[in-house]
């Protein structure tokens, strides 16, 4: 939970789910992804405009690199990105395949 403006995590239908604001409509909800509430998430899907939206793949990676960087583990970090320890571990062979083959 260490995304800025989390509030909590909270179980909506079996699924763990951020409390934070929506970058849309800016009400307080579960957050579905992207940064978006499941109404405005939806909505933007229908008119072709979620992609303008969102805490995507590359900025999890950023914020897991800096976490593991300031010494947090893998499931920590993990953890506080939102994803799971596998996810985490993908991510620290896609940073570590990133270091080798940058030079």
């Amino acid at each position: 939970m260490n995304r800025p403006g989390v509030i909590a995590v909270v179980e909506v239908y079996g699924r763990r789910l951020s409390l934070a604001e929506c970058v849309s409509c800016g009400l307080a909800r579960p957050i579905l992804g992207r940064g978006l509430c499941g109404t405005c998430h939806s909505r933007h899907a229908r008119d072709g405009t979620l992609t303008e939206y969102g805490y995507v793949k590359a900025d999890r990676i950023a914020e897991y690199a800096r976490l593991r960087d300031s010494g947090h583990t893998v499931a920590s970090a993990a953890g506080r990105v939102g994803v799971t320890v596998r996810s985490g571990q993908r991510y620290e062979a896609e940073l570590c395949a990133s270091e080798d083959g940058g030079g």
